[in-house]
């Protein structure tokens, strides 16, 4: 669900793995809520995501590197599209993650919720998608939702990595 943790957690984890010498990308695919790429202090509206998936634009020109991190690179969402769902079931999708995978040796995704959307399912059908980390938010996040969250994870193969709980 929203306000659980999601982009913060992708956002310290990259951080975290470029830290020690990874060369991370990490792509913004919550085209709803975008909100990890301006943790790195990169403006909001910029060309991204959304605009890679609709035309030939060269991903050299869409990837941003992190303010005094050399080994992260954000791919932000992009310009704002009227259904994101629709976007990223054009097959283009599983493309990008395959060229985006060239420029490092982690990809990590911050990917929209995955209850209320159907974004993510979009995304959990992708082959290069290795696996996924749930998060949750003490107090917050309900018992039935992290469930049918858990279900919709076991059902698309996915190997899950592990639960981080945030507050």
């Amino acid at each position: 669900d929203e306000s659980e943790g999601k982009s913060t957690v992708a956002v310290n984890l990259a951080s975290a793995l470029a830290a020690v010498g990874r060369r991370v990308v990490l792509v913004e695919a919550d085209m709803r809520r975008p909100t990890a790429a301006t943790q790195l202090g990169i403006a909001r509206n910029v060309k991204g995501l959304s605009d890679l998936l609709v035309s030939d634009v060269d991903l050299d020109e869409l990837l941003l590197p992190s303010d005094g991190e050399p080994d992260l690179a954000v791919l932000p969402s992009g310009t704002f599209p009227p259904n994101s769902a629709d976007l990223l079931s054009m097959g283009r999708m599983g493309e990008v993650l395959s060229r985006v995978g060239e420029y490092a040796d982690i990809v990590i995704i911050d990917a929209p919720p995955l209850l209320p959307v159907a974004d993510t399912r979009v995304l959990l059908r992708l082959s290069e998608v290795d696996g996924v980390i749930m998060v949750g938010r003490a107090g917050v996040s309900r018992r039935d939702r992290v469930g049918a969250a858990n279900h919709i994870l076991a059902q698309s193969g996915r190997r899950v990595f592990g639960l981080v709980v945030t507050d």
